[in-house]
């Protein structure tokens, strides 16, 4: 069991802003610090010429032997996403760099490596350096969360259910039943009711996903997501996503059996869909129906971790991507409305592009607001927001950005970008995991709040929008879970499911 006190013990995450698509619109950085004399600018740039010019470049692209992390140094994260306090403590006290081509670990030690350099000869390079920065490449400064008024109360996590093996989604069918479904990864859906498991699986398709997919271990393969249709009652049709034993995405219709509803056909499976992967990492995988009635289906860039092929923004593949395709038919049909039904670029199944690893995405059942919280690189974790009503076709960025910063430079994107309501940099964790928008009767104060994760470090966040269209966050639990998904039952109260093998209800702590 794990207990929590939501209290105004506040998170610094960034906010970054109401989800609109924003081309280059940003303040500029002079507005962080005022411009010096030229004699300052003068003394900074011999100051960055003679210490820093070895390794870091500044707007060429250029690149000094493997340092990558040098490349583009005015216009790169650490210049334009930290004020000046804080860009001095990170020059003061360096850090271990891995570069994103991962030819070389790199140390960037204290001082650039030069002792002699002060304080106020930091400033001095810093000083110079804004001076060159492009407010268009700023993508907008990040703001502190504030106050977002949830009030006070005590929760627990109650564990419902464990010896799981890989468990990676906890769904309901949506029939009135009452029932819960979880998919482990290793291929088997199981079906929990009255807070018991069945003894026999709903579904073992163990024999269909790669040999690597092994219980108790981590991998991106195996099976990665399930959706009931939304008229699952009269038809009994569910769709589940999977890694085949080549390693390539599967999107497939299943029927459940006509004997016993705890159990689904296995001789009934129709594929509507195979995507090549690549590499066994980033498949993304999460199905979800929308309020519309069609089936959203989430796929990553197919890295390794890194993105060699820069898919996410080549519109000619469904890597990197986020389809919405209507399963009422043979196989499906492409909506008419979608965004790219008339653009011979892209495919028309394509819903919205620019993503890195976006393997949670979840609509708000009241609302109907589309959330996808998308796994980052080196630096950032975002989740990005897309209102009810939405025609669809937005560039979330990635490679060419991570989160609302620069990425890769020679990375071109040909159309705007909508940047992430809500980012954090990864010394508040390591990959996000995307929830749902709380809807259920039980915990009142938490209506109408996001859940996101961390699954590295087990912290739980809930962030909202206030009537000025402005993003806060704040931390509502810090856990021990490897948290893989959030869940709802049919009444919209919150599960989360541990991938290390249970899976827990959030309750007012009694």
């Amino acid at each position: 069991m794990r207990t929590s006190t939501l209290n105004r013990n506040f998170l610094r995450l960034a906010v970054v802003g109401i989800g609109a698509a924003v081309l280059i619109l940003a303040a500029p950085i002079s507005a962080q610090t005022p411009t010096p004399d030229p004699e300052v600018i003068q003394q900074g740039q011999t100051l960055y010429q003679a210490t820093c010019a070895s390794c870091h470049g500044l707007n060429t692209g250029e690149v000094t032997g493997n340092v990558i992390i040098g490349k583009d140094l005015v216009n790169n994260v650490f210049v334009q996403s930290l004020s000046d306090e804080e860009l001095l403590a990170f020059i003061q006290q360096g850090r271990p760099v891995e570069d994103p081509l991962n030819t070389t670990k790199i140390l960037m030690p204290p001082r650039g490596g030069n002792p002699n350099l002060t304080d106020a000869d930091l400033m001095l390079i810093i000083a110079y350096l804004r001076t060159l920065s492009d407010p268009d490449a700023s993508r907008l400064v990040a703001s502190e969360v504030e106050d977002t008024g949830t009030g006070t109360g005590s929760y627990q996590w109650v564990q419902v259910v464990d010896n799981l093996d890989n468990p990676l989604q906890l769904v309901n069918a949506g029939d009135g039943s009452g029932r819960l479904f979880v998919a482990e990864q290793t291929g088997y859906i199981l079906v929990i009711e009255n807070g018991e498991f069945h003894q026999t699986p709903f579904l073992d398709i163990s024999t269909l996903i790669p040999d690597s997919v092994y219980h108790g271990g981590y991998t991106e393969q195996g099976l990665l997501g399930l959706a009931f249709h939304p008229d699952y009652e009269n038809n009994g049709q569910f769709f589940i996503s999977y890694t085949n034993d080549a390693g390539d995405s599967v999107i497939a219709r299943y029927q459940v059996s006509t004997d016993d509803p705890n159990v689904a056909d296995p001789n009934s499976a129709q594929i509507l869909l195979t995507l090549d992967q690549p590499f066994p990492d980033h498949n993304g995988g999460n199905i979800l129906f929308g309020p519309d009635g069609y089936l959203y289906i989430a796929f990553g860039d197919g890295g390794n971790p890194y993105e060699p092929n820069y898919n996410s923004q080549n519109p000619t593949t469904f890597l990197g991507k986020m389809l919405r395709i209507d399963v009422n038919a043979e196989t499906y049909r492409v909506p008419e409305d979608n965004p790219f039904v008339n653009d011979p670029n892209f495919p028309p199944e394509v819903w919205a592009y620019g993503l890195r690893n976006p393997w949670r995405f979840s609509f708000d059942r009241a609302t109907g607001d589309l959330y996808i919280a998308d796994v980052g690189q080196w630096l950032i974790e975002e989740v990005n927001f897309q209102p009810v009503g939405s025609p669809g076709g937005q560039n979330y960025g990635w490679s060419a950005y991570e989160g609302t910063q620069r990425y890769l430079m020679d990375v071109q994107v040909t159309s705007e970008v909508t940047l992430p309501v809500l980012q954090y940099t990864h010394d508040m964790g390591c990959s996000i995991t995307g929830g749902p928008v709380y809807r259920g009767k039980n915990l009142p104060d938490l209506q109408g709040r996001y859940f996101f994760g961390d699954y590295c470090n087990g912290s739980v966040w809930i962030a909202s929008q206030d009537e000025s269209g402005e993003w806060g966050a704040e931390l509502f639990l810090n856990t021990d879970f490897v948290i893989s998904s959030f869940g709802e039952d049919e009444q919209g109260e919150l599960y989360l499911v541990d991938y290390k093998g249970a899976i827990y209800r959030l309750e007012v702590q009694k």
